[in-house]
């Protein structure tokens, strides 16, 4: 779950839209940026960048990663992922989850909601 907490908060929208991950790829690819890197952004790309995937996981992944493109929102922020959206991805894809997968993705679903609830807490702040 640290992987998806890293890639949580990578992906976090900035107020000017782009994501943290596009921010510290334009640094990091950035010739006039040699050496006047911001220590705390070197930090965090380090750091994602040391917690990856299991290997086993990646295609869990990859799949909760598809099922979030389809999440509804209920003008209020983003819904949880229901059982029927669960049922219509393998009726879509035709692949039956396990029982295992099911319950990685769930265990996602809720490391996600944890990260958008408290993603929203510091924005509101501001």
């Amino acid at each position: 779950m640290e992987f998806a907490a890293a890639e949580f908060k990578l992906q976090a929208p900035r107020a000017d839209g782009k994501t943290e991950k596009e921010h510290y790829a334009v640094v990091a690819d950035s010739p006039f940026m040699v050496g006047a890197k911001d220590e705390a952004a070197d930090e965090v790309v380090a750091a994602a960048a040391s917690l990856e995937c299991p290997e086993d996981l990646v295609y869990i992944w990859d799949i909760f990663s598809s099922m979030q493109l389809g999440r509804q929102n209920s003008g209020y922020g983003p819904m949880r992922l229901s059982e029927t959206d669960l049922y219509s991805w393998q009726l879509n894809h035709r692949f039956s989850l396990s029982v295992f997968e099911v319950d990685v993705i769930r265990s996602l679903e809720s490391a996600y909601m944890t990260w958008y609830s408290e993603f929203e807490e510091q924005r509101t702040k501001k």
